[in-house]
């Protein structure tokens, strides 16, 4: 990259326009970082950036314990809720109604059955015998 080529700095103005302050600007950018920052890392002491972690971490056998004890969500929708009242079901009701109508049925057609069997074979007597 080369040096930067000399300018004239034979008046005032030319000593304004010709000097370079990047470092001055780069120093005032780094100042505001670290304030922002809460300081620089290379001034502060070692106790303020590191600290002893004493907290006491659970076994793994606790973990494990934890997990198995909690219920997975599929697992509670389909336990049944004490609070919640079953509601009486009026399908019950219709089967048992039709229950009671299909024997009710069923003896009228035996009945009706060997009524007329017996109907059948009468006539067939008369028939023979006429």
């Amino acid at each position: 990259m080369g040096k930067k080529a000399k300018s004239s700095r034979k008046g005032k103005k030319a000593w304004r326009a010709n000097i370079s302050t990047e470092d001055i600007e780069e120093y005032f950018e780094n100042n505001t970082k670290d304030a922002l920052s809460g300081g620089s890392l290379s001034n502060a002491p070692s106790e303020s950036l590191f600290y002893v972690d004493k907290s006491r971490d659970l076994s793994v056998k606790r973990k494990i314990e934890k997990s198995r004890e909690k219920v997975l969500r599929c697992d509670s929708l389909l336990q049944r809720n004490p609070f919640v009242q079953p509601i009486p079901s009026s399908i019950q009701k219709k089967k048992q109604a039709k229950k009671n109508v299909k024997a009710v049925q069923t003896t009228n057609d035996k009945n009706d059955h060997s009524q007329k069997v017996s109907n059948y074979f009468k006539n067939i007597s008369e028939y023979l015998w006429k």
